[in-house]
C-alpha cells in the first residue's frame, strides 16, 4: 500500500487521517491478502547468455534500458571475462553468498557477483573482498535493507584489513587497495572497482531503482560507487591494534568490515596541541547531523598526526571509546548544548564497537 506524501511538517489531525485512510487497507492486506501464483524459487545459476551487435556507447544504453547497469559505463561481462574472475575465488559459481538481497529479495550467487565485478573493471584477485564485504552486509544489523529504500542518503562502506591488502599490492598497485591520501576517492582503481562492483550488486541484483522502492531524497555518490579503503597498519602508533585485530581477528588474517554510513564530514583540525584539545574539537563536529540522535554510528577515521597526538598523551583506540573527563567542566550557555551532545555521543562510544579510528 502507498501513503501519498508529504509524511513530516504537517498537523498531527493530518497525520491522523492519513492513519485512518490506511488502516482498511492494512488490515485487509493482514487478513484477506492471497497469493495469486506459486511463487518459483529463484534461479542460482545464470540460464540465458544473450548476444548483442554493436558499439560500446550502443550497449551500455541497452544494459541501462534493461536495468542491468546504474548509469556509469560498464564493461561487457562476456563468458570468459567472467570465468576469468572466477580465478580469484575457491567457491563454485553456483554458492549462494545471500538469499534475499534486498529490496528485491534476490539471491546473489558468485557468480552474479563475478559479473557485477567484471562490469565494474576489477580484477580476479578483488574477489574475496567482495564475496566477504556482501556475505557480511548479509548481516541484518548493518541494516542494508534500511540503506537501499531510505529517504535518506546512507551508503556502504567497506574497510579492508591484513595480508589481503599487500597481495593486492603485489598484483599490480592500481588494482591496490589504497589507504592513505585520497583513499576514498578517484585514481586508486581497486577501490573505486571493488566499490563500484558493490554499487552494481545494490542497483541490479538488490533492485534499489530510484522511485521505485529506493525513496532517497538526493541519494549520495556512495549508493553508486561503495566507499571502500584499507587501514594505515604500517603507521599505527605504538600500542595501538588494527581494527580487524581489536575484532578479534589475528594479524595474520584478511578481514573486511562494513557498515552503512552517512556521507563523511572533514574535522579539519590544524590547531590542537594536546589530546583534550583535538577531542573538544571532535565533539563540536562528529555530532552533527545524524550521530547527534543516534550516537552509536560515529566513526572516526584518524590522519596519522592526530593519531600520534592522542598516543603521545597514552590513549588507546579502547580509552577513546571510554574515557572520561576529556571535555572541560566549564562551558558557556551557548555551548551546553553541544556539551550534551559530546556526553551521548562518548556513551554510545563505550557501548558500541563502531567507533574507529581507523588510521586513514
Amino acid at each position: 500500500m502507498i501513503v501519498p506524501h508529504p509524511l513530516g511538517g504537517i498537523s498531527s489531525s493530518e497525520v491522523e487521517k492519513k492513519a485512518d485512510n490506511a488502516l482498511s487497507d492494512i488490515l485487509t492486506a493482514a487478513t484477506r491478502w492471497e497469493p495469486t501464483v506459486e511463487q518459483e524459487p529463484l534461479p542460482t545459476r545464470a540460464d540465458r547468455r544473450l548476444r548483442f551487435s554493436g558499439t560500446c556507447s550502443e550497449l551500455n544504453r541497452w544494459f541501462f534500458e534493461r536495468g542491468w547497469s546504474s548509469g556509469l559505463p560498464v564493461i561487457p561481462p562476456t563468458e570468459p571475462a567472467v570465468k576469468e574472475m572466477f580465478k580469484g575465488t575457491s567457491h563454485a559459481p553456483e554458492e549462494v553468498v545471500w538469499r534475499g538481497v534486498s529490496p528485491r529479495m534476490s539471491i546473489l550467487t558468485v557468480e552474479s557477483a563475478a559479473v557485477c565485478a567484471v562490469m565494474a573493471g576489477c580484477r580476479p584477485e578483488s574477489m574475496p573482498v567482495i564475496l566477504a564485504a556482501m556475505d557480511a552486509f548479509s548481516n541484518p544489523v548493518v541494516y542494508w535493507e534500511h540503506m537501499q529504500v531510505t529517504t535518506g542518503t546512507e551508503g556502504p562502506l567497506v574497510i579492508v584489513n591484513g595480508p589481503i591488502v599487500r597481495e593486492l599490492a603485489r598484483a599490480g598497485a592500481a588494482y591496490s587497495v589504497a589507504w592513505g591520501t585520497g583513499a576514498a576517492g578517484p585514481g586508486h582503481l581497486g577501490n573505486v572497482s571493488i566499490g563500484y562492483a558493490i554499487g552494481l550488486i545494490s542497483y541490479v541484483v538488490g533492485g534499489a531503482v530510484p522511485g521505485t522502492v529506493a525513496m532517497a531524497t538526493l541519494s549520495s555518490p556512495a549508493k553508486l560507487v561503495a566507499s571502500v579503503i584499507a587501514e594505515n597498519e604500517e603507521n599505527l602508533p605504538r600500542g595501538w591494534q588494527p581494527f580487524s585485530v581489536e575484532k578479534g581477528f589475528a594479524a595474520t588474517e584478511s578481514v573486511v568490515s562494513v557498515k552503512v554510513t552517512y556521507p563523511s564530514i572533514d574535522v579539519s583540525d590544524r590547531y590542537s596541541i594536546t589530546a583534550s584539545q583535538h577531542l573538544y574539537y571532535w565533539s563540536h563536529n562528529v555530532n552533527f547531523p545524524y550521530t547527534r540522535v543516534m550516537p552509536p554510528n560515529a566513526i572516526v577515521a584518524l590522519c596519522p598526526e592526530h593519531a600520534e597526538l592522542l598516543a603521545r598523551e597514552g590513549l588507546t583506540k579502547k580509552r577513546l571509546g571510554s574515557t572520561s573527563g576529556i571535555m572541560p567542566a566549564t562551558h558557556t550557555l551557548r555551548s551546553r548544548r553541544r556539551t550534551v551532545l559530546w556526553r551521548k555521543f562518548r556513551s554510545g562510544l563505550s557501548q558500541s564497537t563502531d567507533l574507529l579510528p581507523a588510521l586513514a
